[in-house]
């Protein structure tokens, strides 16, 4: 790293070894979303857990339990806006209701 004077030192190496337990993909489409949205997973444990979509002030506005790897999820009633899908009270992603 380089300060703002120009000078500069060197950090000790350190090994970092990734390991990758379980593959997880999750998709969400479509996205931004008109009425419905799939959430596909292949995470079995999220099978039987909460799902809770929050708006921007952190309002619940949607929820219901994951029951499937593959689940539709209606947000029709949902003004337009940006909304927080909040998985098993751990994972957020962004989602974008048209």
């Amino acid at each position: 790293m380089v300060d703002l004077d120009g000078k500069f030192t060197f950090s000790n190496e350190v090994a970092i070894k990734n390991v990758l337990i379980n593959k997880v993909k999750m998709d969400i489409y479509p996205n931004p979303v008109i009425d419905v949205f799939t959430l596909s997973t292949n995470d079995k444990s999220l099978i039987n857990k909460p799902y809770k979509i929050l708006d921007i002030n952190g309002k619940v506005v949607n929820e219901g339990l994951i029951l499937e790897n593959r689940q539709t999820i209606d947000i029709s009633k949902l003004n337009t806006g940006v909304y927080i899908l909040r998985l098993d009270g751990k994972q957020n992603i962004k989602i974008t209701k048209e």
